[in-house]
């Protein structure tokens, strides 16, 4: 390999630090050449790193026949010696006389990562500080490819950490345009089914009071099947719109008095439920951050789904523990208790667990809860057992902001 005409090494801007290493270390030990090699297995000795930049008087020479042991392998004239083939080239020859070679470690290894050499072109001897300065170069070689080779982990680390995260932000992007979509096609689709289902309340209606003594008591029993039918379709759609609102609410966190809302929802869902004999005991209650009529909607649904699922003379506490980055609530009952296969399946739409109550559920209210809960970056679940209560479990941030 011919050396091509090259610039000084000084002005050479593009040097890596261990291009710049192996320079220092030509310099400090006033050799020809300084150079790092690694050693692998199917290719022999690689030159990685040299000075000056353009090193060829390695071409042709089996360098690693040279190595072995842990010290400083010194050889005062390449020409002379049995273990030096140069296959032919007598430009190596001729560019340098002198070799020395030192291992490098990485980490303590008990194996070398490679060897750092210096040549010189002129006979010379290893003097004794030379070797010592050689085998510190060599140290100091090693600690530099540590330094890079972390470097390289870490920068393909924060590489990997950079693709998750847009990974993750394109997920978020979507998951967020799929729930704006789902959220204004409930509402459109159940606000426009309102129309048509009061126009079958309203003839079905009709048809009752006009007809209903002619048409027999079999027919008035398929009238009432066809009127409850849509009563409850109605509230489906009613409980489709609020669970739409609670997505597309920019109703702003506000400080709120949870206390004050338990105690106004409890006193509420008393006077809906005269016949209902439970009681209702509570902790004292935190102030927090949040959207004041959601909190409102998740206490009334909670407890009203409690009384629903209570027995008489039962009890029903709310209630809550400080973390330290969250408030921690609970709704507990006596009540029939849910099954473990349906502990998760109860928070999907139009799912809806036994109950005591004589209406029938829609299966949207729980739904709702965990919408609301989610959007003050909290969690919902149930610990439950047949036949032995149910305990709703909610979480409120404190970082929710104003």
């Amino acid at each position: 390999m011919k050396d091509s005409v090259e610039k000084p090494e000084n002005d050479r801007p593009n040097l890596s630090l261990l291009d710049r290493f192996c320079r220092l270390a030509r310099h400090s030990l006033s050799a020809t050449s300084a150079a790092i090699y690694r050693d692998c297995a199917e290719l022999g000795w690689q030159r990685q790193y040299c000075s000056p930049p353009h090193l060829c008087w390695d071409d042709g020479i089996d360098l690693k026949a040279l190595s072995g042991g842990d010290g400083v392998i010194a050889i005062n004239n390449i020409n002379a010696d049995a273990r030096i083939d140069i296959h032919g080239n007598d430009e190596s020859s001729e560019k340098v006389c002198f070799i020395a070679i030192a291992p490098i470690y990485l980490n303590s290894a008990t194996l070398a990562y490679g060897h750092l050499v210096v040549a010189d072109s002129k006979p010379r001897r290893l003097s004794a500080d030379e070797e010592g300065s050689l085998q510190e170069f060599s140290a100091m070689a090693g600690d530099l490819i540590d330094m890079r080779n972390a470097r390289r982990r870490a920068a393909a680390a924060e590489r990997e950490l950079a693709t998750e995260r847009q990974q993750r932000e394109s997920l978020i992007r979507s998951l967020s345009q799929s729930n704006q979509q789902l959220e204004q096609f409930a509402y459109i689709a159940s606000h426009d089914l309102q129309e048509p289902l009061r126009m079958v309340t309203g003839f079905l209606g009709l048809l009752q009071d006009e007809y209903g003594q002619q048409l027999g008591d079999e027919a008035d029993e398929y009238i009432e099947f066809a009127t409850d039918g849509a009563r409850r379709m109605k509230s489906m759609i009613n409980g489709l719109l609020s669970y739409s609102r609670v997505g597309a609410s920019d109703e702003p966190f506000v400080t709120v008095d949870a206390e004050q809302i338990f105690i106004e929802v409890r006193d509420q869902l008393i006077n809906n439920h005269p016949n209902v004999d439970a009681t209702i005991t509570h902790d004292a209650l935190p102030t927090i951050q949040g959207r004041e009529d959601q909190i409102r909607r998740l206490f009334s649904n909670l407890i009203n789904n409690a009384i629903d699922h209570s027995e008489t003379a039962s009890t029903i506490h709310i209630g809550v523990e400080e973390k330290a980055d969250e408030f921690l609530f609970s709704v507990t009952d006596q009540g029939v208790g849910i099954a473990e296969a349906q502990q998760e399946r109860i928070f999907d739409l139009f799912v809806s667990g036994k109950s005591r109550a004589t209406e029938p559920h829609t299966g949207i209210g729980l739904t709702i809860c965990t919408a609301i809960v989610e959007q003050h970056g909290g969690r919902l679940w149930v610990e439950s057992a047949p036949d032995e209560g149910a305990a709703f479990y909610f979480t409120i941030s404190k970082r929710n902001s104003q």
